[in-house]
């Protein structure tokens, strides 16, 4: 068990929601994340961008030797509302200093969620093979993507935590068999950052047309329904 609480990581789709789930164990559980991860002061866990399929990149190792060197949970978000608030994110500036935020200045979230042709992309000296230009040049495969994880990880949707995460934090208390550090459980109220319209449940209503909704469910209908969305 020393193993799982010294090396412990989020894994999620951008906007998905991972602040919220730090704060949320971390103040109920004792979990560490690894001696390597200094990026993030007082967060007690390391996150990571990248879908199942990108770990050697990101990570240089295996799937199979990553996952056995972390332990991770993977935060899934319904997709329509992670891309809405990827989008208030780009938009608002966020990360300024990566090219694919400059790339998508101006853009409208019909555009955004459309990604950008490979020549526009080159345009902006965005490496078509980063990570951070799947998210750009298509982000609702990326998304679909992410969902994979599913399959490899103690899965939390972003909703139930909000909603019940009283369950939420019993179910991962159970699946790891891990005491909670109070007798009872610790809720957040409040989520972090100052980004816009963070953490609104069902706010892709106030910006999804019907030409955007067909668009996405065109391509991530499927998985949505597979995964209750």
């Amino acid at each position: 068990m020393s193993k799982f609480l010294d090396n412990f990581g989020i894994l999620s789709h951008r906007r998905s929601g991972t602040h919220f789930l730090w704060e949320t164990l971390n103040v109920n559980f004792d979990i560490r994340k690894p001696d390597w991860y200094l990026k993030v002061e007082g967060v007690e866990a390391f996150k990571a961008h990248c879908a199942p399929d990108q770990v050697s990149q990101f990570f240089g190792k295996d799937l199979d030797k990553f996952l056995l060197d972390y332990s991770c949970v993977y935060i899934m978000r319904d997709v329509r509302d992670t891309l809405v608030a990827a989008w208030y994110y780009w938009k608002a500036g966020a990360e300024s200093n990566l090219d694919i935020s400059k790339a998508l200045k101006g853009k409208s979230f019909s555009q955004y969620i459309r990604g950008a042709s490979i020549e526009e992309t080159l345009s902006y000296n965005i490496d078509i093979n980063s990570l951070w230009a799947k998210n750009y040049l298509d982000p609702i495969q990326y998304w679909i993507d992410f969902t994979k994880w599913s399959g490899y990880v103690h899965t939390i949707k972003f909703e139930d935590l909000k909603l019940k995460p009283k369950k939420v934090i019993k179910d991962f208390s159970d699946k790891f068999d891990l005491e909670t550090k109070n007798k009872e459980y610790a809720l957040i109220n409040k989520l972090v950052g100052n980004l816009p319209r963070k953490g609104i449940i069902g706010d892709w209503r106030n910006i999804i047309n019907e030409g955007d909704r067909k668009y996405i469910y065109s391509r991530a209908g499927e998985v949505m329904t597979s995964f209750g969305y």
